[in-house]
């Protein structure tokens, strides 16, 4: 089985946690045998970064010359529309969640999903968003392998932070709205009052291999987001058996479910605060890799190639697409 992967989000040199979750989708399947490449319409670095979704018309055209393909997947609505470019081969569109509910995105989901052999989405809340029962809900998956448990002293030392703290991790884009850092903010403050050893640890836009660490030094993880597809942090964190703090987004609280030591919380920095003391007082570790074990990446590999051989079964012929490694 040959498969095209058209995607707007893939880590760049800038920015290694861009579209991570597809880059290791892309090898989880490439590890299934699958030969995967990659088309990234990068519309946010570079000398025509303004003009990127307009050139992945041509360079998918350019690609239709030649090699053949049995399946494009398309991640996010704008790649699937450059994708459906082409009518010979199948189309696979996977939904990873915000868009959805965008002013302009979520309507544009909406409308064109009929021309989408098969619809992936990542979180049963997207099946009714998108008004698609027919989807298949996948979420992304984790690597087990490089989100384990390892000894909080060991990545505390290797991250030069301090033994004697506690320390609350945000991992993301603190300047996104959709992130409501200054719920964190708050918290940290409401807690500083009585708690003077314990520290906001922020992470963004470093290698993946790093952020393991991070979630292995902290003693907590909080994520205050308004909207989530299917939190990759969240469970990465449950991977480590770091406790977690999160709002009601994306299916957090499906994840989360009842395990101890985690805590679903309102938007309400005192209740944050509250629970986040909790889940480090006295600091432990909670027993989330056990409930996030089917997330592992090669079982979601399985699941994303029954979708490919679903639609090449009734789907169109291969067409031919120039070979182009990710």
């Amino acid at each position: 089985m040959r498969v095209l992967v058209v995607t707007n989000m893939y880590p760049t040199g800038t920015n290694p946690q861009f579209g991570i979750f597809v880059k290791e989708q892309v090898e989880s399947i490439r590890a299934l045998g699958v030969d995967v490449d990659v088309l990234f319409v990068n519309a946010k670095e570079g000398k025509f970064r303004h003009k990127g979704y307009v050139l992945g018309f041509p360079h998918l055209w350019q690609m239709l010359r030649r090699e053949r393909y049995d399946v494009v997947h398309a991640h996010y609505i704008f790649a699937a529309l450059i994708a459906r470019m082409q009518w010979q081969a199948p189309l696979v569109v996977t939904h990873h969640g915000p868009e959805l509910r965008f002013r302009f995105q979520g309507p544009l989901c909406r409308a064109t999903k009929r021309m989408a052999d098969r619809i992936i989405v990542v979180a049963d809340w997207m099946v009714p968003e998108l008004r698609a029962p027919e989807a298949h809900v996948i979420p992304c998956g984790v690597s087990f392998d490089l989100f384990r448990p390892r000894p909080k002293e060991e990545a505390r030392e290797a991250l030069g932070l301090r033994p004697d703290r506690r320390y609350v991790l945000f991992a993301g884009n603190y300047l996104n709205a959709r992130k409501r850092f200054y719920l964190v903010e708050e918290a940290m403050r409401l807690l500083q009052q009585h708690h003077s050893d314990i520290e906001l640890l922020t992470v963004a836009r470093q290698p993946h291999d790093i952020i393991p660490l991070y979630m292995n030094a902290a003693d907590v993880f909080a994520m205050t987001s308004t909207d989530e597809g299917s939190a990759m942090v969240v469970k990465e964190s449950m991977a480590c058996n770091l406790p977690v703090v999160a709002t009601d987004a994306g299916d957090n609280w499906d994840v989360l479910a009842d395990t101890e030591g985690c805590y679903r919380v309102s938007a309400d920095p005192e209740e944050i605060a509250n629970r986040l003391e909790a889940a480090i007082t006295p600091p432990r570790r909670t027993e989330g890799r056990a409930r996030v074990t089917r997330f592992g990446l090669e079982a979601v590999a399985h699941e994303v190639v029954s979708v490919y051989e679903q639609a090449i079964a009734t789907g169109h012929r291969a067409t031919t697409v120039r070979e182009q490694r990710a």
